[in-house]
């Protein structure tokens, strides 16, 4: 494959000549400003008075030489402003020869917003999209006659050999759009119709999985080990890591690995409770060892050291037969732990939901869910918490709170602690799905969104948007287009007055924001987007202007910005631009520094 040089060399996005010079050939110094060409945005339209707010005073800025400025200094931290240099790596993009149908062949270039640079000559037929930094391309094999997939990385490199026949995403499942490498592999086939190999290759081109398999399901790839397909689609389990098949391929289904294990079904002919030859669940190891023979009915795999199962014995036939059936818990040596169930799920905490038949309360029905008059096990294997006043949803999370359905004229949700008691005396409206995050759950009640903390205390509620709880300090808006504002996550008693047009989750002590005061203004420069913020502290106080806007890195590496998903210095550093009062930009970053 023949590669072309750039045709013109990559820009800073931080500097731009074009106003001045027309083009660009060097990269200038941090301290020069960026004007950005769209001289008549809206950034024209709003007074340098606004950029800053009228009530904005900011800290006297401390050289630190080559290090940056100290745009703001507290007894707990600095925040250090840095210049910041940003190459656009612009976008992968195809072209093609300008030819039609037998003819027509496609190549590589990355444009930005200044240039393009050719890396491929178009010499493929067909392209995929580029995929944690690979693209697989298909191109004319002369040796076989025959156009071959083979893979490219984002300079043209060749990454395999052109070779094989079919290529798709691990994933493909979820329509992945041409996005054929997940997880960092991507499977490959060689073959066709009944022929066909599949095989697994990792982002160095290496076939970590021979591509000698019916199949290979890339969804099961979990700890090393990926499920593979074999004759009469039986399954076995691949080492990933070591290159070598953890079990035979003899099992109609099995688990992803836990605790050493696998559950496997396999058909078994010699089981004396059954006349005829029936898939029963066993337990095998990585070595394709059996050990706990293949006697269940179902299984599930082991956790916290115990794996439900259920198993049935079957005597006589036809108007004779006899049959008992039983859900139970198992050690890792196969011997019975506990009591007899009618059904038993897998422990979470301490405690797995078990269906006993003695209760005369049968559940209900929310939309399509039933929810049944099941139990909770301890690890004792018997029935720990019982009654006929609720129907378990959810597993005991580490708080030792697990969520329940009750039936009060109509169904009710609330959470109860390992004693078997309800903690919540108020009613949820809807089945909580969202777990703790320190100390506090986002529930429905009286049809608006409230807060739970892990005592069962409705800390705080009548809101009808939230954000994400951040480092004691949650946002809520209380009307539909009204302010956002903080509450404490252990008083819910207002934090940060209801204030700001957006308020950020809280991270390293500081959070972005926007008030009134600040300019409603989203600018599109150089493919990123920008918002106006200003940085608060999480008393409220004001650290910078709306000098600075947010941004962070996208899947392109293209620096944009999600209103609702930033978080200020979640790495310790953000970069910004800084609006001068003359309407140019500088790109910087901002680190918060700690003492």
């Amino acid at each position: 494959m023949s590669k072309t040089t750039s045709l013109l060399s990559a820009l800073a996005v931080a500097i731009c000549f074009l106003s001045a010079c027309g083009s660009a050939t060097e990269v200038a110094a941090p301290s020069h400003t960026y004007v950005p060409p769209n001289t008549n945005s809206d950034i024209n339209s709003t007074s340098p008075a606004d950029l800053t707010g009228d009530d904005f005073q900011p800290a006297p800025e401390t050289d630190i030489g080559d290090a940056g400025v100290i745009v703001y200094s507290s007894g707990a931290y600095d925040i250090i402003q840095r210049p910041f240099i940003y190459v656009d790596p612009g976008r992968i993009v195809t072209y093609d020869n300008g030819r039609t149908g037998a003819d027509l062949r496609y190549g590589i270039a990355r444009q930005t917003d200044f240039d393009t640079t050719l890396i491929t000559d178009t010499i493929f037929d067909q392209v995929m999209s580029f995929s944690e930094g690979l693209c697989a391309v298909r191109a004319y094999d002369p040796m076989s006659g025959e156009s071959k997939w083979g893979f490219i990385d984002t300079a043209g490199n060749t990454i395999t050999d052109f070779k094989y026949d079919e290529v798709q995403n691990p994933d493909d499942w979820r329509n992945t759009g041409g996005l054929i490498f997940s997880g960092g592999y991507a499977k490959v086939a060689v073959g066709k119709g009944n022929n066909v190999k599949w095989g697994l290759i990792d982002r160095n081109g290496a076939e970590v999985v021979p591509v000698s398999f019916r199949d290979v399901d890339g969804w099961s790839i979990k700890d090393g080990f990926v499920t593979i397909v074999g004759e009469d689609d039986l399954l076995g389990k691949y080492d990933i890591q070591n290159g070598r098949l953890a079990t035979p391929i003899e099992y109609r289904n099995i688990s992803d690995y836990s605790e050493g294990l696998f559950v496997a079904q396999k058909l078994i002919s010699d089981d004396p409770r059954y006349s005829q030859d029936l898939f029963l669940y066993g337990f095998v190891d990585t070595n394709g060892n059996t050990v706990i023979p293949h006697r269940y009915n179902w299984a599930k795999p082991f956790s916290e050291g115990l794996a439900a199962v259920w198993q049935e014995t079957i005597w006589g036939s036809g108007f004779d037969t006899i049959q008992d059936e039983a859900a139970f818990f198992i050690d890792k040596d196969g011997n019975q732990v506990g009591d007899d169930f009618l059904w038993a799920y897998s422990f979470h905490n301490g405690y797995a939901i078990v269906s006993d038949d003695h209760w005369d309360w049968r559940g209900f029905t929310v939309g399509d869910a039933y929810y049944s008059d099941d139990a909770y096990a301890d690890k004792s294997g018997k029935l720990a918490i019982s009654g006929s006043h609720f129907a378990p949803i959810s597993n005991f999370d580490e708080n030792g709170l697990a969520s329940v359905g009750m039936w009060k004229n109509g169904p009710v949700f609330g959470f109860m602690n390992t004693k078997g008691e309800i903690i919540t005396d108020f009613p949820i409206d809807d089945i909580p799905s969202e777990p703790f995050v320190e100390g506090l759950t986002k529930v429905q009640t009286n049809g608006a969104i409230g807060f739970m903390n892990t005592s069962g205390k409705l800390v705080a509620d009548g809101f009808i948007d939230t954000g994400k709880v951040g480092e004691g300090l949650v946002a809520g808006q209380r009307q539909s287009g009204g302010k956002w504002g903080y509450i404490s996550a252990i008083s819910g008693e207002t934090v940060i007055p209801y204030i700001y047009d957006y308020a950020g989750e809280f991270s390293g002590g500081v959070a972005f924001a926007r008030t009134e005061d600040s300019p409603d203004t989203l600018l599109h420069l150089l493919g990123m987007s920008f918002y106006l913020l200003c940085i608060i502290d999480n008393t409220g106080a004001q650290l910078t202007g709306f000098n600075y806007v947010g941004v962070s890195e996208d899947a392109d590496g293209r620096l944009s910005l999600s209103q609702y998903e930033m978080a200020p210095f979640s790495n310790d550093k953000n970069i910004v631009a800084v609006v001068d009062t003359d309407g140019t930009y500088t790109f910087a970053e901002l680190e918060i520094v700690r003492k």
